[in-house]
């Protein structure tokens, strides 16, 4: 069984590592669209991310409410895209509001920020798609999981419910009975003692084979019910008389 303390921190671990891989390719990505690395180009990758990852960590909720019940198609695509519009405007313009305040006036960053806006957007997006399908995936596995752990308890309840089946088919207190009368009769009365085994080993294995034999026939059951009154005639001799009446 996996330690939940340590998954928790293998997730947290790659959630980090997604968005530092992803720093770097926005920051590539910017390089190419204004021409040149400037010394606000990783801070302003660095904190947009920072800023995108608590955004997408607030999207988990949505995300569950869209797609909890049944929704149609047309209803859930138009709930994600209207979610994907809003995350991507609040992520640009807290970013845009952040990085203002934090740099200085004489960094030039308005004219970064026209040059790199169109691939700030499309970044935005695309990391929102990823930030979905991620969804999807945990929710996917997140209910295999479940299936599975339910699959398990059933198991373990058919199981569970097979040995009461098996306990009430052979009566406990009829199978001692019958061994320590066969015990006793092994030295008074060997012939009927070996009778004795024969008529409950073949009592056990009526039990024992056809309980899976469903619906069973009134004869095998007549037969079974014979075979049980024969082994207790052997323990209780004259006492125990039978009569059938049976149409």
């Amino acid at each position: 069984m996996k330690h939940p303390v340590l998954g928790n921190r293998v997730w947290l671990i790659v959630w980090w590592l997604v968005w530092l891989f992803l720093t770097l390719g926005q920051s590539l990505l910017f390089y190419f669209a204004y021409g040149s690395f400037i010394n606000i180009s990783l801070p302003d990758s660095f904190i947009s991310l920072l800023i995108y990852s608590g955004i997408a960590l607030s999207l988990w909720y949505p995300f569950k409410f869209f797609n909890s019940g049944v929704t149609k198609p047309t209803v859930l695509i138009s709930n994600l895209v209207a979610s994907g519009a809003i995350s991507v405007t609040m992520w640009v313009l807290i970013t845009k509001f952040v990085m203002t305040v934090v740099l200085p006036a004489q960094n030039n960053y308005q004219a970064y920020w026209d040059a790199t806006f169109p691939y700030r957007v499309g970044t935005g997006v695309f990391i929102y798609g990823l930030i979905i399908l991620t969804y999807y995936l945990i929710e996917s596995l997140t209910n295999i999981s479940e299936k599975n752990a339910k699959e398990a308890r059933l198991e373990s309840l058919v199981k569970e419910t097979e040995l009461k089946m098996l306990r009430s088919q052979i009566n406990p207190h009829f199978l001692f009975n019958s061994l320590n009368s066969i015990s006793s009769l092994t030295v008074t009365d060997p012939e009927k003692a070996r009778i004795m085994i024969v008529k409950l080993s073949e009592f056990m294995r009526y039990a024992l084979s056809r309980k899976d034999e469903l619906p069973v026939s009134l004869e095998s059951e007549l037969e079974n019910l014979r075979l049980y009154l024969d082994i207790e005639k052997v323990r209780f001799g004259d006492k125990l008389t039978t009569e059938e009446n049976i149409e």
